[in-house]
């Protein structure tokens, strides 16, 4: 995950979040992040980082988040969220774009879609 000066006080619980489901994840201020792209898959972006959408397109790295805003602003492609007690998802297609990525029609069908 991608962390700013708004986000720092989160960036421990959320990392031992994603890996008490078995995900690896690292926590890295955007500097860090492009010094650190080798093994990187997909970028968490947190609020208060700038440059990340395009750190992510330029390396083709998927870029998600769980603040819708960051998404409908594209300044992530993908945000997971919840809405009305519902699992919600919203995509950013130009941002997926930018990003060399793409999503099954079905996942499309069943998410917010910005375009």
């Amino acid at each position: 995950m991608v962390y700013s000066a708004i986000s720092a006080d989160v960036k421990d619980a959320a990392v031992a979040a994603f890996q008490a489901q078995g995900i690896n994840a690292v926590a890295l201020t955007e500097s860090a992040l492009e010094k650190n792209l080798s093994d990187v898959q997909i970028v968490y972006i947190t609020p208060g980082v700038m440059n990340a959408d395009k750190i992510c397109a330029q390396n083709r790295i998927l870029s998600i988040t769980g603040i819708p805003t960051l998404t409908r602003n594209g300044k992530a492609s993908i945000a997971l969220g919840t809405k009305n007690g519902k699992a919600s998802i919203i995509v950013h297609r130009q941002q997926l774009k930018n990003e060399s990525q793409e999503m099954s029609a079905e996942l499309l069908q069943m998410a917010q879609v910005i375009q």
